[in-house]
Protein backbone atom coordinates (compact mmCIF):
# COMPACT_ATOMS: atom_id res chain seq x y z
CA UNK A 1 0.00 0.00 0.00
CA UNK A 2 1.39 3.40 -0.99
CA UNK A 3 1.29 6.59 0.65
CA UNK A 4 2.69 10.16 0.09
CA UNK A 5 4.22 12.50 1.46
CA UNK A 6 3.88 16.17 1.33
CA UNK A 7 5.85 19.46 2.37
CA UNK A 8 5.22 23.24 1.00
CA UNK A 9 7.17 25.32 0.02
CA UNK A 10 7.40 29.12 -0.56
CA UNK A 11 10.25 31.10 -2.66
CA UNK A 12 10.73 32.44 -6.15
CA UNK A 13 10.07 31.14 -9.76
CA UNK A 14 12.59 33.30 -12.40
CA UNK A 15 11.47 32.89 -15.71
CA UNK A 16 14.34 34.00 -18.29
CA UNK A 17 13.77 35.41 -21.63
CA UNK A 18 16.27 36.53 -24.26
CA UNK A 19 18.35 35.16 -26.73
CA UNK A 20 20.92 34.44 -24.16
CA UNK A 21 19.13 32.61 -21.42
CA UNK A 22 20.77 29.50 -22.46
CA UNK A 23 24.38 30.35 -22.55
CA UNK A 24 23.89 32.44 -19.21
CA UNK A 25 22.62 29.81 -17.13
CA UNK A 26 24.78 27.02 -18.26
CA UNK A 27 27.73 29.09 -17.92
CA UNK A 28 26.95 29.03 -14.15
CA UNK A 29 25.19 26.61 -13.09
CA UNK A 30 26.69 23.45 -11.97
CA UNK A 31 24.80 21.01 -13.67
CA UNK A 32 23.99 21.06 -17.31
CA UNK A 33 21.07 22.64 -18.05
CA UNK A 34 20.45 20.61 -21.14
CA UNK A 35 18.72 18.10 -18.93
CA UNK A 36 15.88 20.48 -17.89
CA UNK A 37 13.91 19.38 -21.29
CA UNK A 38 10.37 18.43 -19.84
CA UNK A 39 11.95 17.56 -16.76
CA UNK A 40 12.92 19.25 -13.26
CA UNK A 41 16.66 19.24 -12.39
CA UNK A 42 18.35 20.14 -9.40
CA UNK A 43 21.27 22.60 -9.47
CA UNK A 44 23.35 24.98 -7.42
CA UNK A 45 25.31 28.62 -8.22
CA UNK A 46 28.87 28.12 -6.25
CA UNK A 47 31.27 30.94 -5.61
CA UNK A 48 35.21 30.24 -7.09
CA UNK A 49 35.80 27.95 -3.91
CA UNK A 50 32.89 26.06 -4.76
CA UNK A 51 30.58 27.29 -1.93
CA UNK A 52 27.09 26.94 -2.17
CA UNK A 53 25.55 30.13 -3.08
CA UNK A 54 22.19 29.06 -3.74
CA UNK A 55 20.91 25.58 -4.68
CA UNK A 56 17.38 25.63 -6.70
CA UNK A 57 15.16 23.92 -9.55
CA UNK A 58 15.18 24.19 -13.08
CA UNK A 59 13.03 23.44 -15.49
CA UNK A 60 12.08 24.71 -19.35
CA UNK A 61 8.99 24.73 -21.46
CA UNK A 62 8.89 27.96 -23.48
CA UNK A 63 11.37 29.57 -21.67
CA UNK A 64 13.93 28.35 -18.35
CA UNK A 65 12.65 29.29 -15.13
CA UNK A 66 14.49 28.65 -11.80
CA UNK A 67 12.78 28.08 -8.68
CA UNK A 68 14.17 28.60 -5.94
CA UNK A 69 13.12 28.88 -1.72
CA UNK A 70 12.23 31.74 0.37
CA UNK A 71 15.78 30.83 2.11
CA UNK A 72 17.83 31.59 -0.50
CA UNK A 73 15.89 33.68 -2.97
CA UNK A 74 17.66 36.85 -2.21
CA UNK A 75 21.32 35.17 -2.30
CA UNK A 76 20.16 34.09 -6.39
CA UNK A 77 18.69 37.20 -7.36
CA UNK A 78 21.58 39.53 -5.81
CA UNK A 79 24.00 36.49 -7.77
CA UNK A 80 22.07 36.89 -11.03
CA UNK A 81 22.43 40.54 -11.02
CA UNK A 82 25.82 40.39 -10.30
CA UNK A 83 27.00 37.82 -13.51
CA UNK A 84 24.71 39.53 -16.18
CA UNK A 85 26.50 41.86 -18.04
CA UNK A 86 25.76 42.79 -21.50
CA UNK A 87 23.57 39.23 -22.66
CA UNK A 88 20.42 39.57 -24.27
CA UNK A 89 18.80 38.47 -21.02
CA UNK A 90 15.92 39.30 -19.10
CA UNK A 91 14.52 37.63 -16.20
CA UNK A 92 10.96 38.01 -14.18
CA UNK A 93 10.20 37.08 -10.40
CA UNK A 94 7.32 35.43 -9.25
CA UNK A 95 6.92 34.68 -5.83
CA UNK A 96 5.42 31.56 -5.41
CA UNK A 97 3.90 28.54 -2.95
CA UNK A 98 4.65 25.28 -3.91
CA UNK A 99 4.35 21.80 -2.67
CA UNK A 100 6.81 18.84 -3.36
CA UNK A 101 5.41 15.29 -2.80
CA UNK A 102 7.42 12.07 -2.43
CA UNK A 103 5.86 8.56 -3.00
CA UNK A 104 6.58 5.44 -1.41
CA UNK A 105 5.40 3.56 -4.28
CA UNK A 106 5.21 4.54 -8.13
CA UNK A 107 2.38 6.88 -8.35
CA UNK A 108 0.21 6.80 -11.51
CA UNK A 109 -0.11 10.44 -10.93
CA UNK A 110 0.40 12.04 -14.82
CA UNK A 111 2.49 15.47 -13.16
CA UNK A 112 4.56 17.61 -15.69
CA UNK A 113 7.34 17.79 -13.38
CA UNK A 114 9.30 14.76 -11.91
CA UNK A 115 11.46 15.54 -8.58
CA UNK A 116 15.05 13.27 -7.84
CA UNK A 117 14.38 10.33 -6.27
CA UNK A 118 15.42 9.49 -2.89
CA UNK A 119 17.72 7.01 -2.47
CA UNK A 120 17.44 4.23 -0.16
CA UNK A 121 16.04 0.67 0.50
CA UNK A 122 12.43 2.03 -0.68
CA UNK A 123 12.09 3.95 -4.27
CA UNK A 124 10.70 7.39 -3.84
CA UNK A 125 9.29 9.58 -6.78
CA UNK A 126 8.24 13.33 -6.41
CA UNK A 127 6.28 15.73 -8.07
CA UNK A 128 6.31 19.34 -8.17
CA UNK A 129 2.77 20.65 -7.62
CA UNK A 130 2.80 24.70 -8.40
CA UNK A 131 -0.12 26.16 -5.96
CA UNK A 132 -1.43 23.16 -4.79
CA UNK A 133 -3.35 22.93 -1.46
CA UNK A 134 -2.73 19.71 0.17
CA UNK A 135 -2.08 18.84 3.93
CA UNK A 136 1.62 19.02 4.86
CA UNK A 137 3.27 16.10 6.28
CA UNK A 138 6.55 18.19 6.91
CA UNK A 139 7.93 16.39 10.07
CA UNK A 140 8.09 12.87 8.43
CA UNK A 141 9.07 13.91 4.95
CA UNK A 142 11.91 16.44 6.26
CA UNK A 143 13.15 12.95 8.20
CA UNK A 144 13.02 10.71 5.35
CA UNK A 145 15.07 13.71 3.38
CA UNK A 146 17.96 13.58 6.06
CA UNK A 147 18.07 9.25 6.20
CA UNK A 148 18.34 9.50 2.70
CA UNK A 149 21.07 12.11 2.24
CA UNK A 150 18.73 14.32 0.81
CA UNK A 151 18.14 17.97 2.07
CA UNK A 152 15.43 19.92 0.56
CA UNK A 153 16.76 23.39 -1.61
CA UNK A 154 15.41 25.42 1.43
CA UNK A 155 17.97 23.65 4.31
CA UNK A 156 20.33 26.36 5.78
CA UNK A 157 23.13 23.74 5.34
CA UNK A 158 23.86 24.97 1.72
CA UNK A 159 24.94 28.16 3.73
CA UNK A 160 27.77 26.79 5.12
CA UNK A 161 29.00 23.95 2.92
CA UNK A 162 31.25 23.25 0.00
CA UNK A 163 29.27 21.42 -2.77
CA UNK A 164 31.32 17.93 -2.22
CA UNK A 165 31.45 18.56 1.65
CA UNK A 166 28.30 16.17 1.27
CA UNK A 167 26.96 13.10 -1.52
CA UNK A 168 25.72 15.71 -3.93
CA UNK A 169 27.53 14.76 -6.79
CA UNK A 170 24.03 15.18 -8.78
CA UNK A 171 24.35 18.42 -8.85
CA UNK A 172 27.22 18.84 -10.74
CA UNK A 173 27.46 17.90 -14.25
CA UNK A 174 31.71 17.07 -15.16
CA UNK A 175 30.60 17.09 -18.62
CA UNK A 176 29.27 20.31 -19.74
CA UNK A 177 31.82 23.15 -19.72
CA UNK A 178 33.54 25.64 -17.23
CA UNK A 179 31.31 27.23 -14.34
CA UNK A 180 32.27 28.97 -10.81
CA UNK A 181 33.77 26.56 -9.08
CA UNK A 182 34.69 24.02 -11.46
CA UNK A 183 38.35 23.88 -10.90
CA UNK A 184 38.05 23.33 -6.85
CA UNK A 185 35.25 20.46 -7.84
CA UNK A 186 38.04 19.06 -10.26
CA UNK A 187 40.79 18.73 -7.84
CA UNK A 188 38.74 17.40 -5.00
CA UNK A 189 37.43 14.15 -7.48
CA UNK A 190 41.49 13.65 -8.15
CA UNK A 191 41.97 13.45 -4.45
CA UNK A 192 40.63 12.64 -1.08
CA UNK A 193 37.32 14.66 -0.25
CA UNK A 194 37.74 17.18 2.69
CA UNK A 195 34.42 16.45 4.69
CA UNK A 196 31.63 13.84 4.65
CA UNK A 197 28.29 14.49 5.40
CA UNK A 198 26.40 12.06 8.31
CA UNK A 199 23.01 12.12 9.66
CA UNK A 200 23.19 12.18 13.68
CA UNK A 201 20.46 11.55 16.17
CA UNK A 202 20.22 13.99 19.40
CA UNK A 203 17.99 13.30 22.49
CA UNK A 204 17.22 16.77 22.88
CA UNK A 205 15.28 19.52 20.71
CA UNK A 206 16.83 21.76 18.92
CA UNK A 207 16.22 24.84 16.93
CA UNK A 208 16.05 24.57 12.95
CA UNK A 209 19.10 27.72 13.22
CA UNK A 210 21.45 25.51 15.31
CA UNK A 211 24.86 25.61 14.35
CA UNK A 212 27.75 24.08 16.86
CA UNK A 213 31.38 22.86 16.71
CA UNK A 214 31.14 18.91 16.88
CA UNK A 215 33.87 17.31 19.35
CA UNK A 216 35.69 14.19 19.01
CA UNK A 217 38.30 12.73 21.97
CA UNK A 218 38.05 16.67 22.79
CA UNK A 219 39.17 17.74 19.30
CA UNK A 220 37.41 20.04 16.72
CA UNK A 221 36.28 17.46 13.92
CA UNK A 222 33.27 19.47 11.92
CA UNK A 223 29.90 21.18 12.66
CA UNK A 224 25.97 19.91 13.23
CA UNK A 225 24.18 22.52 11.36
CA UNK A 226 20.39 22.05 10.42
CA UNK A 227 18.43 19.98 13.24
CA UNK A 228 14.52 18.97 12.76
CA UNK A 229 12.56 17.36 14.83
CA UNK A 230 12.59 13.42 14.72
CA UNK A 231 9.61 11.91 17.02
CA UNK A 232 7.34 13.17 18.76
CA UNK A 233 8.98 12.57 22.04
CA UNK A 234 11.47 15.14 21.91
CA UNK A 235 14.48 13.84 19.71
CA UNK A 236 15.70 16.04 16.75
CA UNK A 237 17.76 14.89 13.58
CA UNK A 238 20.81 17.21 12.54
CA UNK A 239 23.42 16.80 9.51
CA UNK A 240 26.92 16.52 10.52
CA UNK A 241 30.03 17.68 8.13
CA UNK A 242 33.01 15.84 9.67
CA UNK A 243 36.57 15.97 8.42
CA UNK A 244 36.92 12.65 6.23
CA UNK A 245 38.13 9.97 7.91
CA UNK A 246 37.56 11.37 11.71
CA UNK A 247 34.66 9.38 12.42
CA UNK A 248 32.04 6.56 11.31
CA UNK A 249 28.64 5.03 12.46
CA UNK A 250 27.97 4.53 15.24
CA UNK A 251 30.47 6.97 17.04
CA UNK A 252 29.74 9.29 19.84
CA UNK A 253 30.51 12.85 19.28
CA UNK A 254 29.89 16.14 21.59
CA UNK A 255 28.82 19.70 20.75
CA UNK A 256 28.07 22.35 22.91
CA UNK A 257 25.84 22.31 25.97
CA UNK A 258 27.42 18.58 26.28
CA UNK A 259 25.09 17.04 24.05
CA UNK A 260 25.51 13.53 23.03
CA UNK A 261 25.52 13.14 19.27
CA UNK A 262 24.82 9.76 17.38
CA UNK A 263 26.40 9.56 14.08
CA UNK A 264 23.81 7.05 12.01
Amino acid sequence: MSFNLFKNFSGAKITFKGDDSFDFLQRLSSNDILLAKDSLIQSTFLDRRARIISPFYLVKDEHYHLIVSSEFKNETISYIEKMHFNEDLRFNIQDIVWTEERYIKNSKTDTKYKLPNWNGDTIYEGAFLENSKVKETKCEFERLSYMAKSPGIDNVCFKSIMILDGPFDDLISRNKGCYPGQEVVEKIYHHRRPKEMFVCHIESPLDSRFVSPLLFEGRKIGELLSPIPDTNNGHSLALAFIRSNKCKKGDILECENSLNIKLI
